[in-house]
């Protein structure tokens, strides 16, 4: 039998797998094919893209990594869904850039910075899963919630990488826990540690940031101004 013989036999036999059975293969060939964990020359790009777009707590600490480990773990993907590829599965016919770009961490992380600081910011109260979704607008909804601590952990190893080991201790004590909005100068109190964020301290306690942010108004609404080894109320 000649090469040329085999290989349209071969071309008929997967011309005649219809085309949704072809992609649903194709689908999780790519899926079986990503790494169990994190590339740290991914983690390092996206960390690298959010210090210098100077992205909020809440974007920088969540919301950036919630996104990139939910979509590849972390891993530059040459293939995906349809035509998404990268970190952050962006595909280029919706805009996201060219194929080269999309696989480019550090660009497809400013991408997705593009549109996550500007939204974390106009909706203080949400959550970075709530942020991660309205950006990645998923089709099988909001799944980044639970990517939260794989989340912090990429962040303190980037950190460690990138020569720092994450916010430093004020130099200073800052003033005690307001009296005013709605919290005796009494209150319970939690001291954030290396790696916390707004998010994080509220949801182990049962709040929501914008509560948790109410009862202490010297924290901004992007809650970049958290403090290591200070007394908030709760």
């Amino acid at each position: 039998m000649s090469r040329f013989f085999t290989l349209a036999l071969a071309l008929c036999a997967v011309q005649a797998i219809p085309l949704s059975k072809r992609i649903e293969l194709d689908d999780q060939a790519c899926i079986d094919s990503i790494p169990p964990n994190a590339d740290p020359g991914t983690v390092d790009a996206v960390y690298k893209a959010a210090m210098d777009m100077g992205a909020n707590m809440i974007v920088r600490h969540a919301s950036n990594f919630e996104t990139c480990i939910q979509e590849s773990r972390c891993n530059n993907l040459p293939c995906g869904d349809q035509d998404s590829v990268g970190a952050f599965q962006q595909r280029p016919s919706m805009g996201w850039g060219t194929v080269e770009q999309c696989q480019d961490p550090y660009y497809a992380a400013g991408k997705f910075l593009e549109q996550a600081i500007p939204m974390a910011a106009a909706n203080p109260g949400w959550t970075p899963d709530q942020v991660a979704q309205g950006v990645q607008r998923a089709e099988l909804g909001n799944l980044y919630a639970q990517r939260f601590d794989w989340a912090n952990q990429l962040i303190a190893e980037a950190q460690g990488r990138a020569g720092g080991g994450g916010s430093p201790p004020p130099t200073q004590q800052a003033p005690p826990p307001p009296s005013g909005g709605g919290e005796s100068s009494g209150c319970t109190t939690v001291t954030p540690v290396a790696g916390d964020s707004c998010w994080a301290i509220a949801n182990a306690h049962g709040l929501d940031v914008g509560t948790f942010l109410s009862k202490n108004p010297s924290i901004d609404a992007g809650c970049s101004n958290l403090q290591i080894g200070v007394a908030y109320c709760i």
